[in-house]
């Protein structure tokens, strides 16, 4: 997704991005019953610092899909991370 993507310590924060060339690199699952999954991942990113928000993502393929994302809420005081790839940073 457009983005950029912080170090918040042992986890990462991404924050929305227009700018050309910033990109974050993540990992896109299927949820076979939002239902009861998406209240449980809200408590558990707790929603005083992220929020979760519908973006529109581009998979390797070049296809573009809908997407919910978390996006972080707090300042961005954490280490940028200027790939966009929390596991290869």
């Amino acid at each position: 997704m457009r983005g950029r993507l912080f170090s918040l310590g042992s986890y990462p924060g991404v924050v929305s991005s227009s700018r050309e060339g910033e990109w974050v690199r993540g990992e896109l699952y299927s949820i076979h019953d939002p239902r009861w999954i998406l209240p449980a991942l809200d408590s558990y990113e707790g929603p005083e610092q992220f929020e979760r928000v519908r973006v529109d993502v581009l998979l390797d393929s070049g296809d573009h899909v809908p997407a919910w994302v978390y996006v972080y809420r707090g300042a961005q005081g954490g280490k940028w991370i200027r790939s966009g790839d929390w596991l290869r940073r």
